[in-house]
């Protein structure tokens, strides 16, 4: 029969080999798709039970640091962040204090992301967004459902990161506004778009097609100052 001391002391040095494992990849210099080794070497080479074996290599198959190949054993994968953020977003922000830890790492990412957007921004992104802000300031007008004002909300600030050239900034922003676009208002606290909120879309989108960082750092500020307010 196993023990809780037993799991535990598995638990442990499952997660030291994982940790020796991730330095035996890195040190090497393994690239993706390369063979590692299967799991009966890796058992045998580091002295451990199968056990032990599987679940370091799970942990590691969690990360995309591993993967498994019938017939070929232990494949170098590689691990995608983006993912990663994704799967882990439906069991985090239900408390206070990881919502407001959420809200601060949009915040920053947004305010921090501001350079690189205005200095690469194209001019056809720079289009596309003020033809989301017209879209907006309609559906504002005509009074649509709340969705709408919501889904224009979500593609405005996910083109900004995009304009940013980089796609770890732009994914792990996109994850962040999603969970907050389907959040229940409950947690978010939000019920309605504002129109000093809505309307400040033209402001921000004028500040990135004269290349005006300072103007638009100052306005993506108070744009997204409710974040800060949240949890």
């Amino acid at each position: 029969m196993t023990t809780r001391e037993d799991k535990t002391l598995c638990d442990t040095r499952a997660t030291e080999l994982a940790d020796q494992l991730c330095e035996n990849i890195t040190g090497k210099g393994f690239r993706e798709g390369d063979f590692f080794m299967t799991e009966t070497d890796l058992a045998s080479r580091y002295q451990v039970s199968r056990t032990i074996a599987r679940e370091a290599v799970s942990r590691l198959r969690g990360l995309g640091i591993l993967q498994s190949r019938k017939g070929k054993g232990l494949l170098i994968g590689r691990p995608n962040p983006v993912g990663l953020l994704s799967r882990s977003m439906p069991f985090i922000g239900q408390s206070e204090l990881e919502l407001s830890q959420l809200a601060q790492f949009r915040y920053t990412l947004e305010i921090g992301s501001v350079d690189l957007a205005v200095a690469n921004a194209a001019d056809a992104q720079i289009n596309e967004l003020r033809e989301i802000v017209e879209q907006h300031r309609q559906v504002f007008d005509d009074a649509e459902p709340f969705f709408k004002h919501t889904e224009l909300e979500l593609n405005f600030h996910c083109l900004i990161l995009q304009m940013t050239g980089n796609e770890l900034i732009s994914g792990m922003h996109q994850v962040l506004v999603e969970f907050f676009a389907k959040a229940p208002s409950e947690i978010t606290g939000w019920t309605e778009i504002q129109p000093d909120i809505a309307w400040g879309h033209q402001a921000i989108a004028e500040a990135i097609a004269q290349r005006d960082a300072e103007t638009m750092r100052a306005l993506l500020r108070q744009h997204l100052q409710p974040l800060l307010n949240l949890g």
